[in-house]
Order: C-alpha cells, then structure tokens, then sequence
C-alpha cells in the first residue's frame, strides 16, 4: 500500500536464509592508505549481509568499496581524501534482513521516522580488528544496514570523541545511500555537526542551548549552529563579513531540530535537507578536524 510505504518503507519479501559459513567474519581490507600526515582512520561495517555476500570482490566488498566512494565524493573531503586511512572489516550476519526475527552482526534495529541504531559496542570491536587501530578513540565507523528503508542515525560518542554512523543501502546503491553516509558520517560522525532541519516547531529549551555550548566550547562540536542571530557574535561572523560568501552564508532560524531561537548559516545544506554539498561554515569544521586528526595546525 503506498500510503503505508510513506511511513514503514517499501515492502519487502521475507528471506528465511540463515548463514552457515562464518570462516570470512572480521576479515580485514583495506581499501585505502594516506600518503599525506599521520593518517585519519575510517572502518566500513555491514550489517544484514550473510555468508552468500562475502566472496572476494563480492556483494560486501563492493558496497564497502561504493561507501568509500560517496563519502569522499564531495568538498571538503574529496580534496583532503588523501589524509584518510579507509578499511572494511566483513561482519557475517546470521540473517539478511534487519526487524523481528531476524539475527544480524550488531543487532541493527529502527526507532521512530529514520532512526536506526545498532550495537556500537560490537562496532567498535570490529573496528580493532583493523591492524594499526589500537584505541576506540578518534575514529569513525560507519555501518552500512543492508535494508531498502530510508534511515541513518550517527552516535557520537564525547569522551572517546568517536562515532558510529548507521546509514541503510538503500537496497545497495549509492546513487541513493550516498547523500545518507555523507550526513551521517561526513557530517555527524566525522565533524561532529548538527542537524540544521527542525521537527519540533517550538523554542529551543534552555537545557538543549546549555549542552550544545558546553559541547562546542569544549570540543568544537556543533560549529554550523549557534543560538544568537547577532552577526558579530554568531559562530560563522568571519564569514559575513567576507565578500566572497555573501551568497552562500547567512543567518536563518531554525535548526537543531527546532524552528525558534537557534540559526543556521545557509537556507540549505547536507545537514538539512541531505543536499549535496556542506555550507561554508560545516566545510570549515570538517577542515579543522581533519588537519588536527593529521597531526597539523590548521
């Protein structure tokens, strides 16, 4: 019923296949070394894809192959893609279907409208599987969920400032998961930004201003919004006052899942609506977390 499509996504027929062969699980690749600073660590993950997806060259590897190429296929990341260790580690689920009844590697689940969580426990223990990757901190894995829904969530993790963004296939194609992985993981998980739409059509409470400050002030979190639409004191001031961004950077309200009382720099952007680019001022983020992960001054 497409009505009902809207809302649970596309139907899909059920796959009583369970795996039996688990000889390829936490099999390392690496599909990219840097050949420029210390090298920025980045593991692909599949989840609900079973033993029949993990020959050489097969489902697995060429959805962790297409994944790597999403996300760097827009600035900043394109131009500094050189920086980036990128790796994939085969992960066999027990199942290839993600909801009740079905088993799969970490245990991906949906939550409400796009949410999709998982086992970020069990994520990052893959993730140590990678030779050279010795500590959860500072690394992004990105999780690919073999479903034809439309969903992604990142979990950003303070104290070990890592993440792990969960991003669906999209039924495996790029040409429609690549926007999710580049919010999820190029925009939260690896920078750390926040979501510039609004779902909650009311005043930002005083708590949600509080922690969103404490977290920017400490670590540079949440660059791309800021609950002032002063243009001398707002985060991206720099660039107002910059002739060269006068058509690209502004203040509009709404942001941080609320309409009122907090303000973003551009009326669109890949933290709003998913389009294909970053705004200056998440652009400027991303580059700073990628020269101080390099090892370098920005």
């Amino acid at each position: 019923i497409p009505f009902l499509e809207t809302l649970l996504g596309p139907a899909v027929t059920p796959d009583p296949y369970s795996s039996s062969d688990y000889s390829k699980d936490g099999e390392v690749i690496t599909l990219q070394q840097a050949t420029t600073g210390k090298g920025i660590d980045i593991v692909f993950l599949g989840d609900a894809y079973t033993d029949r997806d993990m020959a050489s060259g097969g489902l697995y590897e060429t959805v962790m192959r297409q994944a790597m190429e999403e996300f760097f296929a827009i600035e900043p990341y394109k131009t500094f893609r050189n920086r980036f260790n990128v790796y994939a580690v085969k992960a066999v689920s027990k199942n290839g279907m993600i909801g009740d009844g079905y088993t799969t590697a970490f245990g991906t689940y949906f939550g409400k409208g796009t949410e999709v969580n998982g086992n970020t426990v069990k994520a990052f223990e893959y993730a140590l599987k990678v030779p050279g990757i010795s500590s959860k901190e500072n690394i992004l894995v990105n999780i690919i969920v073999n479903t034809q829904r439309h969903a992604g969530t990142a979990v950003m993790s303070e104290s070990l400032q890592s993440s792990v963004a969960f991003t669906s296939s999209m039924g495996n194609d790029p040409k429609f998961f690549g926007n999710i992985l580049r919010h999820e993981g190029g925009g939260h998980g690896f920078a750390f930004l926040a979501d510039e739409y609004s779902t909650n059509q009311a005043m930002v409470p005083q708590g949600t201003i509080d922690g969103y400050n404490s977290l920017y002030n400490q670590y540079g979190w949440y660059a791309n919004v800021d609950f002032t639409s002063d243009p001398t004191k707002i985060k991206w001031s720099a660039f107002l006052s910059d002739s060269r961004y006068n058509d690209e950077v502004g203040i509009y309200e709404g942001g941080a899942l609320y309409s009122l009382g907090v303000y973003r720099p551009s009326k669109n952007s890949m933290m709003r609506e998913n389009f294909e680019y970053y705004n200056a001022p998440s652009r400027w983020a991303i580059y700073q977390q990628i020269m101080k992960r390099s090892g370098e001054s920005c």
